[in-house]
């Protein structure tokens, strides 16, 4: 063998360590390969089962179902996922005016999860030498598939991953509930109301442990640590609506919709991490010992309220007038400044129906229009409607604010639509003002670096051209064409 000591499955020199060529090639040939990848991927089972019933009777309609979904996965050590789901739907005529419907669905998983990055079972499989054999047993604390990876060091990284999936646990639990409710009251033949609910909450719980006397890939040991994230968040809406069709005789008709929504949303999240632990088997955060403890939290709370009124006449056909009148109110914006109103004037005439256009048989008809609009945009992300504190060791950061000031950016549009049967120019200016953005703030205001505060206005204009013609205009056969283009925005 060239001066070179077999021991077991490793060639050595008589130093204990690897034989390395003259030419400092390492590409001595092992004496045992291993199948790293076949011990690490296995065949997993899957299976899903679905059960529903559903019926009619009278003036009830209902469905409901339940599913359940497992998956044990191919990746060793892991606990697959789990999923089970249940749904319903109910519909219900309570009289020949009045009717309602609810629906519901709730669904929980389970999942296992294997560390990614640096630390995954993966990244250590690409830096194990083929002669180690991943599935020796044992380590000295009698837990299976050995860590001390023999002449570790050689290369950098390495470390069994069979070890480290069957002793390192990370788990992700899910689940969600979703349900809404409509009800439907036709009051008369010209009036209607309607109300209606829904509600969304979702949570999620994420463990990641690493025991007391995890062993390195070297041998060594360390005290284990926790890592726990919990997320909570749900949203609820509900909204009343009137609704009015009314005919003024056989040449006007109006529609009116007057209608309030409310909506309200809570965000909480909570992570934290300990480690240092002083004895096994109670991975607790009050067990752990580290010094340096990071933990994040936050709890947004958003509400909006909206009302609003819309009415529209349609006048023989070819005359259209329309009016809105909304009052917002939001949280995402200053203290001072939550409360708006916008409203809207539009106005249409069918030219066609009035007056004969040359080529009005072939083009159909132009509609030009005048609506000024007024608008506000919620620009603000979520969670710049709060405060939120991380704290990590002995430090605190605070991260926008918000002013009390601060507005929502308003929007007004000018649309101006000139038509004829073969050419239609549009002509579009937009102008933001109070556009809201997080600017900076003095050192001397402790842990807050950025603030949302009105800075400045947008102004944006566009130009389009289109050309609409029908090439053939017959019983049978039509062939229209358009074209348009859009001008440079400023």
């Amino acid at each position: 063998m060239d001066g070179r000591l077999p021991n077991a499955n490793y060639c050595l020199n008589e130093n204990g360590s690897r034989v390395i060529r003259p030419d400092q090639i390492a590409k001595n040939p092992f004496t045992t390969y291993y199948d790293h990848w076949d011990a690490l991927v296995n065949s997993g089972a899957f299976w899903t089962g679905y059960a529903s019933v559903g019926q009619r009777s009278g003036g009830t309609n209902y469905s409901a179902s339940l599913e359940e979904t497992r998956n044990h996965g191919v990746i060793f050590g892991l606990g697959g996922y789990n999923r089970q789901n249940f749904r319903l739907n109910v519909d219900q005529q309570m009289r020949s005016n009045l009717d309602a419907s609810v629906s519901a669905f709730y669904g929980k998983s389970t999942n296992g999860r294997a560390a990614e990055g640096s630390g995954g079972p993966f990244f250590g499989l690409m830096f194990l030498q083929p002669d180690v054999n991943i599935k020796a047993c044992c380590n000295p604390d009698g837990t299976p598939y050995i860590a001390n990876v023999p002449l570790s060091g050689d290369v950098a990284n390495d470390f069994n991953p069979l070890y480290e999936l069957n002793t390192r646990k990370i788990d992700q639990d899910r689940n969600r509930f979703t349900g809404s409710g409509r009800l439907r009251w036709r009051i008369n033949p010209w009036l209607q109301a309607e109300g209606t609910f829904g509600y969304d909450q979702e949570a999620q719980q994420y463990t990641d442990i690493t025991p007391f006397g995890h062993l390195s890939s070297t041998g060594s040991t360390d005290k284990g640590s926790l890592y726990q994230q919990s997320k909570n968040d749900w949203q609820a809406n509900g909204g009343v609506t009137l609704t009015s069709v009314r005919h003024f005789g056989s040449q006007v008709t109006n529609t009116t919709k007057v209608a309030a929504i409310f909506e309200d949303q809570r965000d909480r999240f909570l992570q934290s991490t300990a480690g240092g632990f002083v004895v096994p088997r109670v991975p607790e955060f009050g067990t752990g010992t580290d010094a340096l403890v990071p933990s994040l939290s936050y709890d947004a709370r958003i509400r909006n309220e909206n009302f609003y009124g819309v009415t529209t006449f349609d006048i023989r056909d070819r005359y259209i007038l329309d009016g809105l009148v909304r009052r917002d109110g939001s949280s995402l914006f200053g203290p001072n400044n939550r409360w708006a109103t916008y409203y809207r004037v539009s106005g249409a005439w069918r030219l066609t129906q009035d007056i004969n256009l040359p080529a009005s048989k072939r083009c159909g008809c132009a509609r030009p229009t005048a609506r000024p609009v007024s608008a506000r945009g919620s620009t603000i992300s979520t969670r710049s409607s709060r405060s939120w504190v991380q704290l990590q060791g002995d430090h605190a950061g605070e991260s926008r604010p918000q002013a009390r000031e601060v507005r929502g950016d308003r929007g007004r549009h000018q649309h101006r639509l000139q038509g004829w049967p073969l050419l239609a120019r549009v002509h579009l200016r937009a102008k933001e003002d109070d556009r809201p953005n997080p600017a900076g703030r003095s050192a001397a205001v402790a842990w807050f670096a950025n603030q949302w505060q009105n800075v400045g206005s947008l102004t944006a204009r566009t130009h389009e051209v289109t050309f609409a013609a029908r090439v053939i205009n017959q019983p049978a056969p039509s062939l229209p064409s358009t074209s348009s283009a859009i001008g440079p925005v400023r």
